[in-house]
């Protein structure tokens, strides 16, 4: 069960505040580990929160989302930090989309920091054609991973799909050592009867 009240304001620079509280019953039937060793017990937990984001209009140079976040977590306490959904054009035709999210909880099985790091890239050739990359780094995880993906419209509804996959560990020390690599072509062709 989700309660929510949120209030925003929309500035005349397209920029927009909003604030959000919600109060929360969760019931678990089963633990579960939210992080590596750290499990929360079943049981029925109610947590309130209140979000803060400011949303920077597409007319700035970076534009995006930058958030607060306070409240429960399963009996204990949860920080947010977060920036995302940002988009920015360094040069013609070339977009960079960050973003970040850094948990601090505290709950009474124990303490953990969760962050989450990616960035996508993309790259326009033509309306019809672009290259595109996203890079995740996940802490809970100890995991990095590579998504690049190249798209040509040949013919209007045809396409020719390359995609690249690469999976990654960083808990070695050194270069992140490979656990998984994959390389996918699609063609498709529509045909008109």
């Amino acid at each position: 069960q989700v309660v929510e009240a949120t209030y925003g304001i929309e500035f005349e620079s397209s920029d927009r505040l909003d604030l959000s509280l919600t109060d929360n019953i969760e019931a678990l039937t089963e633990p579960f580990e939210v992080f590596n060793g750290v499990e929360v017990p079943l049981g029925r937990y109610r947590f309130q929160n209140l979000n803060a984001s400011y949303n920077l209009g597409t007319q700035h140079k970076v534009s995006g989302s930058v958030s607060y976040e306070y409240g429960g977590f399963f009996g204990g306490t949860k920080h947010t930090v977060g920036f995302s959904r940002g988009r920015t054009e360094p040069i013609a035709n070339l977009f960079i989309e960050p973003g970040v999210s850094i948990n601090w909880v505290d709950v009474p099985q124990g303490r953990f920091i969760a962050k989450v790091l990616n960035s996508r890239a993309i790259y326009t050739f033509t309306p019809r054609t672009f290259v595109g990359a996203l890079v995740q780094y996940v802490s809970e995880d100890h995991a990095l991973s590579v998504n690049a993906r190249f798209r040509w419209e040949y013919r209007p509804g045809s396409d020719l799909f390359v995609v690249y996959s690469d999976g990654r560990s960083t808990l070695g020390r050194g270069f992140p050592r490979l656990e998984a690599r994959s390389l996918t072509v699609k063609l498709t062709r529509f045909f008109r009867l």
